[in-house]
């Protein structure tokens, strides 16, 4: 079926032997089951759309940006008929292909082109490669001016257009290429296969999401908020001006510093300009984490996590107490130790040694603790999509999920085990975090007195002392707790 230049008028009911079915102004339903609603709308897989760029005079240029552009435009010939929808007129103009330019996406047509199909996304020019009435199944369109090309494709709202197989655009000026892909709100783009846009973004990914004004652009990447970017393959952007460029990132705040440093996974970003980018906040997963202003906590101590020599099978409660080293172990400290390491706290500002989430020994490190990077090749990933190919055949086609890549991580070892449950140095008996740095609370015998100094006494507990030593008393707080300074 062929549309052809006519007066415009009202379709009440227009039904098909295919059961496909029209009704509105000026639609066109093609294709077992299809269904084309309101006005202007086209339902047909015969039919194959182009993006306007520019035009002059008789001359059509294209966007070549546009994802099916390669294939679509190689399609045209000459003499052959090719359609725009008018959105002035509400009316479809046609024109005849006279010459093709390759070099410059463009065509000359039998006509002078309205001057106001140039550089507006509302304007396709649209031509057909068959009249198969059964080529495609299940297409739907309804609104104004849409459009759906493709196998179960579905275009609603305004100036929608949906290509590929089982894709759907809904909103104004929206576009759905990608096969299984789904673009809505205004002027947003999924060309990715299985691809999801919202807002006014882009999402060209395969199995990427792109809300807001972003862009995703990766594999399986997620992009949301203003002009963010999520760029790496399974990337994560938020917030305002972002950019996530390496694998695996997240990067949030606003004009964040761009890094493809495949280890840096974490941003922060508090710049003020894409010429003045800069980060408050990085985490790196093997050199660390980086702040450019100041650490601030409630607490008031620097502490390190060490294991009891006796292992504290008791469990007994030892927060206040001085303690000393046994090798790289601790034990309570005693008046006849010549060494004190510090005080068991209780909330310290900054813990050393923690291993919460991990056994200490997960991974390989040099001697220094620096962790042992090696090369991880990761295979190829691919699932398999029921889409039809020109002749309206079911067929099946493969979709890269995640290309072949190489990785640098760290070196397993080989005597980690996954199936045994790790309990956090924090929650076991045996270990304990020991200030020896700031401000603590430690038990006394009662006789310690403020801006005085303190010893180990018996037990570990604190005592008066004559003499200056390492820890000042700042304050009493009951009969048996002061806070001290660690010096």
């Amino acid at each position: 079926m062929v549309l052809e230049q006519q007066t415009l008028v009202h379709v009440i009911d227009v039904r098909h032997s295919n059961g496909s079915y029209k009704e509105g102004i000026r639609t066109e339903a093609v294709g077992l089951g299809s269904h084309a609603e309101g006005g202007l709308s086209i339902a047909n897989a015969n039919a194959l759309r182009i993006k306007i760029a520019y035009t002059s005079t008789n001359e059509i240029r294209f966007d070549s940006t546009y994802s099916k552009h390669i294939d679509n435009f190689n399609k045209l010939s000459v003499n052959m008929p090719i359609y725009v929808l008018n959105r002035i007129n509400r009316d479809i103009d046609k024109y005849t292909i006279k010459s093709i330019n390759t070099e410059n996406n463009s065509i000359i047509v039998n006509e002078t082109v309205l001057s106001s199909y140039a550089g507006s996304c509302l304007y396709h020019i649209f031509f057909y490669t068959s009249t198969d009435n059964s080529i495609a199944d299940c297409i739907h369109v309804e609104g104004d001016r849409t459009f759906a090309g493709n196998w179960c494709a579905h275009s609603e709202g305004s100036y929608t257009a949906a290509d590929g197989s089982c894709a759907h655009a809904e909103g104004w000026q929206t576009t759905s290429t990608g096969n299984a892909s789904h673009s809505e709100g205004s002027s947003s783009k999924s060309s990715g296969h299985a691809s999801h846009a919202e807002g006014g973004s882009i999402a060209s990914g395969d199995y990427s999401h792109a809300e807001g004004g972003s862009t995703a652009s990766g594999e399986c990447s997620h992009a949301e908020g203003d002009r963010t970017q999520a760029i790496g393959n399974s990337s994560h952007s938020g917030g305002y001006y972002t950019i996530a460029k390496a694998m695996y990132q997240t990067a949030i705040g606003k004009w964040n510093k761009e890094s493809t440093v495949e280890t840096d996974k974490f941003i922060i970003g508090n710049g003020t300009s894409n010429t003045a980018r800069s980060n408050c906040f990085r985490v790196t997963n093997t050199n660390g984490v980086y702040s450019n202003s100041t650490f601030k906590s409630s607490g008031a101590d620097y502490a390190e996590m060490f294991e009891w020599l006796d292992g504290n099978k008791d469990k007994k409660e030892r927060t206040g107490l001085f303690v000393t080293l046994e090798g790289e172990k601790i034990r309570i400290a005693t008046p006849e130790d010549d060494y004190i390491l510090g005080i068991v706290s209780a909330c310290p500002s900054v813990c050393g040694d923690v291993y919460d989430d991990t056994w200490a020994n997960m991974h390989l490190t040099d001697i220094y603790g620096q962790p042992i990077l090696e090369e991880v090749e990761i295979p190829e990933r691919t699932e398999e999509f029921m889409t039809r190919n020109e002749e309206g055949e079911e067929v099946k086609e493969v979709i890269v999920i995640e290309q072949a890549h190489t990785e640098i991580r760290q070196k397993l070892n080989t005597e980690y085990d996954n199936t045994k449950e790790y309990i956090p140095r924090s929650e076991r008996p045996e270990w304990d975090a020991v200030g020896i740095l700031g401000k603590l609370v430690a038990i006394d015998d009662g006789s310690c007195e403020e801006n005085g100094w303190c010893k180990v006494g018996e037990g570990g507990i604190a005592t008066i002392s004559e003499q200056k030593t390492r820890f000042r008393v700042m304050k009493r707080l009951d009969q048996n707790h002061i806070k001290l300074l660690i010096l």
